[in-house]
């Protein structure tokens, strides 16, 4: 959590998280349970963990909805996502939402998405001097990564865990296994990291992986 980021927490009157799976507490609200004031109230916000576009929309527009009431009134509320606000978040639809609403202003607070923070753990840079990076939010298809690889000297495979074999008999074929690594639960009491993937052909990571791969050099 960025300095910025905890002092607004610290004097915002009503902040809002993501609401966990069977309601227990997000990870967003995990991160920050330590941080807030024991007499700030929490408003747990219902998202969808489902490929289900109509229901992910519907579950956006009460969200705004019941956002829309305090900040309507005058109160400013924190919302707070998981890595950086801008790098695939919930924040990017909620925000979308507000826009409706001409007297809700909106800051963004930047923070730390989790490329930059796998690489700190790893204690290596992430790119340096003319290096061009790639992230791929998901990968569907072996001839996705294939062609990643020609595009970037570094590449960052997010939501990759159920893809993983797959991607691992990718690196062997272009004999990347040993410039690649995987983070999972970056920043976390749990966190792991596996470098050298030649070592680990048949990973069983949870959703809070990332892999890292360095395609030339």
């Amino acid at each position: 959590m960025t300095l910025q980021a905890w002092k607004i927490l610290q004097r915002v009157p009503l902040i809002a998280v993501p609401r966990g799976r069977r309601h227990a507490p997000g990870v967003a609200a995990q991160i920050i349970q330590q941080y807030v004031p024991p007499t700030t109230p929490i408003l747990p916000l219902e998202f969808a963990f489902s490929s289900d576009v109509a229901l992910t929309q519907q579950c956006w527009q009460q969200a705004v909805a019941q956002l829309s009431v305090p900040l309507r009134q005058g109160l400013d509320v924190a919302f707070v996502c998981e890595g950086d606000s801008s790098f695939y978040s919930t924040f990017t639809y909620l925000a979308q939402g507000l826009a409706a609403y001409p007297e809700i202003a909106v800051r963004v607070i930047p923070g730390v998405c989790s490329p930059c923070a796998a690489a700190a753990a790893v204690g290596m840079p992430l790119v340096s001097q003319q290096e061009r990076l790639l992230i791929l939010p998901a990968v569907h298809r072996r001839t996705d990564l294939t062609a990643a690889l020609t595009q970037a000297e570094v590449i960052v495979l997010l939501k990759m865990a159920q893809q993983y074999r797959d991607i691992w008999q990718c690196l062997q074929t272009h004999d990347l296994l040993a410039a690649s690594y995987v983070v999972e639960w970056v920043g976390w009491p749990q966190q792991r990291i596996y470098r050298n993937l030649q070592l680990y052909p048949d990973l069983q990571l949870s959703y809070f992986s990332l892999m890292v791969i360095r395609s030339r050099g």
